[in-house]
């Protein structure tokens, strides 16, 4: 019996049940659930046998160890093939886009969220067990935070950087915190998810891109602050290290941008 299945059964010993819808979207939709008594996170994968978005390989799910990553608690699928992945519940956490809306938040819980997300990042990128993988769609509302102020990632992908599903005029994610070559319909790799983090470093201070609105990939391609990143961070007028942190990850070329553990090393010397 594989890790897997041990959780399985130990999830599975009395009938789980959904509580509440928490979000939906074209792929997924995201429940509060009861399993074993406990709440729990549940987030659901129709039947519908579209093409993309591919849910996330359990197998890969629960061999993810940090704590900056939500933990993966088993994954069932029921008689009309519907998929259900469980994670584990943090009730006294919100959204960082929750936050971000209510007001400014104090320096030093601004940097611990950017801090421990990175850390959250980096182990996907160079230390899980399973080699490099992607989150796959890096926005303030994939990072919870808690009373702490650290911060723990949510909907990890766990694509491997040269298996991250691709096709014509298909995008998935935020285009908000999008680097431009996959704007421009160029994969999604490690060195363009180190972008979206610079972008939501940047976020966390000022609170709202100016292009927040935008809908659609060319939306963001269009907009002059977008196209002029390095006067948009300048008027942001970044505290140190932050001004450095997003001086290197918003690198217009991608082989110009550090590996999430010189961040990570940045932050740490701050």
């Amino acid at each position: 019996m594989n890790n897997l299945e041990k959780q399985k059964k130990k999830a599975t010993e009395e009938p789980w049940q959904l509580i509440k819808p928490l979000s939906f979207g074209p792929g997924s939709e995201v429940w509060l659930a009861k399993l074993n008594g406990k709440k729990v996170i549940a987030k659901r994968y129709p039947s519908s046998n579209l093409p993309w978005p591919l849910p996330p390989d359990p197998n890969v799910l629960a061999k993810l160890r940090h704590p900056s990553i939500v933990r993966f608690i088993y994954s069932d699928k029921d008689e009309d093939e519907v998929r259900t992945d469980f994670f584990s519940f943090k009730p006294d956490a919100i959204s960082l886009k929750e936050m971000l809306q209510h007001g400014t938040l104090p320096e030093p819980t601004r940097i611990s969220i950017i801090r421990s997300a990175a850390y959250g990042l980096r182990y996907l990128h160079e230390k899980s067990a399973v080699g490099p993988i992607l989150h796959g769609d890096i926005a303030p509302s994939n990072l919870i935070v808690t009373p702490t102020g650290k911060s723990v990632w949510l909907d990890v992908s766990a694509f491997k950087p040269e298996t991250f599903p691709l096709g014509p005029g298909l995008i998935w994610g935020h285009p908000t915190f999008m680097a431009p070559e996959v704007l421009n319909e160029g994969p999604v790799t490690i060195a363009s998810e180190v972008f979206a983090f610079g972008l939501l470093v940047l976020c966390c201070f000022v609170g709202r891109l100016p292009w927040s609105k935008a809908v659609t990939p060319q939306d963001v391609l269009g907009n002059l602050a977008y196209q002029n990143l390095s006067k948009t961070v300048s008027e942001a007028a970044l505290p140190e290290p932050l001004d450095k942190v997003v001086g290197m990850t918003l690198a217009l070329r991608p082989e110009d941008r550090p590996l999430m553990s010189k961040v990570v090393a940045v932050l740490r010397n701050s």
